[in-house]
């Protein structure tokens, strides 16, 4: 009995303490080698001038905490002119240009882009490769679409019509860390 209270008390103690650690409030991914497909198929070569690489695109989004409170969580994504995006994890405050250049708190990815239209190949554990569809809207991207990347013969996205999921608003900053992946 008292090693099952000591035991419950050490768990609680080490959760706290990593909690308090760092300002993250959703998970992230430890996996840094992936096998995209999308730029070597594509034959692509990445035009930095429609997308930005001096900073940030930021995504702020209200969401529900454990007891079901309101919080407000912010995510970003960094684009490389190599043809990498970098996908944040949820911050439970606003980031700092030292989140914005810590590249291990998220989600690595590929990018190409045609006319105004950024692909994107990543990897969710839980469903596998996936392509997302976004449009560029100004200092905005915006979602348009998401696929599995074995189903993208069939798919068609309609960057006009489709339903906007999210939206990331474009930040400058001081980006100074390189893709690693």
């Amino acid at each position: 009995m008292k090693f099952n209270i000591l035991l419950k008390i050490l768990f609680f103690t080490l959760f706290i303490n990593y909690s308090l650690s760092a300002q993250e409030c959703r998970g992230a991914s430890t996996r840094y080698k992936y096998k995209f497909k999308l730029l070597k198929e594509k034959k692509i070569s990445v035009d930095t001038s429609k997308i930005k690489i001096n900073g940030i695109y930021l995504r702020e989004r209200e969401e529900r905490d454990i007891d079901g409170k309101p919080i407000k969580v912010y995510y970003f994504r960094r684009f490389f002119s190599n043809g990498k995006m970098y996908s944040s994890s949820g911050y439970c405050s606003f980031p700092t240009e030292k989140d914005f250049n810590n590249l291990k708190y998220g989600f690595y990815s590929e990018y190409c882009i045609e006319d105004d239209k950024i692909i994107i190949e990543g990897y969710a554990p839980w469903r596998g490769y996936v392509l997302s569809y976004y449009k560029i809207v100004g200092d905005k991207i915006v979602s348009v679409g998401r696929s599995d990347r074995k189903f993208t013969k069939d798919v068609v996205i309609n960057y006009d019509a489709a339903p906007y999921i999210s939206e990331y608003k474009f930040y400058k900053c001081d980006v100074s860390s390189a893709s690693f992946w």
